[in-house]
């Protein structure tokens, strides 16, 4: 029924499946996600919480409620999921996406110092190469006193955008970088 666009319908039905048996967590999950759509947000973090108090490695839960407290303002909240998941999860993905919260709830340093952190002693991961150079071109373009900002995203971005599965948005972050340096002609050839 969600998945057909009948939002109150499946969240009936979610309803109805935790009249039945309150423990179960995908019925958390599923009538979160109605919540949300139905412009709850607040109830859809409270059944999140559920979902994810009742079964810890929905991970689907945890993403879903790490989005709704950042856009609730609550980043610490935010954090605190991302550095749930990534115990869960190993992924270098969880680790970016927990980095770049980190660095946008005030952090930057424990996140770029936790990144470069797992790329010691390993082999170079773009990922994680293009979100360090992402903190640190935050950096550089928010923060005149960090004067070691834009060296630091132009080394990490230029590291990120030559790996063979660099994406357009890490060639675009490192055109950025090299735009804020005033080398346009580097620039203009990495946009194209």
């Amino acid at each position: 029924r969600y998945r057909e666009g009948t939002t109150q319908v499946a969240l009936d039905e979610a309803r109805r499946a935790l009249a039945l048996d309150p423990r179960m967590a995908e019925a958390h999950y599923l009538a979160a996600l109605c919540l949300r759509d139905l412009g709850q947000p607040d109830d859809a973090i409270t059944a999140l919480e559920d979902a994810a108090r009742l079964a810890p490695d929905l991970l689907a839960a945890r993403e879903e409620l790490a989005d709704l407290y950042v856009a609730a303002g609550r980043r610490a909240a935010q954090v605190e999921q991302l550095q749930l998941l990534t115990v869960l999860d190993r992924r270098p993905v969880r680790d970016a996406a927990l980095a770049l919260a980190q660095a946008r709830a005030g952090q930057p340093d424990l996140a770029i110092l936790s990144l470069t952190g797992q790329l010691q002693g390993s082999a170079d991961r773009p990922l994680l190469s293009a979100t360090i150079g992402r903190i640190w071109l935050m950096l550089a373009e928010t923060s005149r006193e960090r004067t070691d900002a834009l060296p630091n995203a132009l080394e990490a971005l230029a590291r990120a955008a030559s790996a063979p599965s660099a994406t357009s948005e890490v060639k675009a972050l490192y055109g950025r970088a090299l735009t804020l340096a005033g080398q346009f002609e580097a620039a203009e050839e990495v946009f194209q």
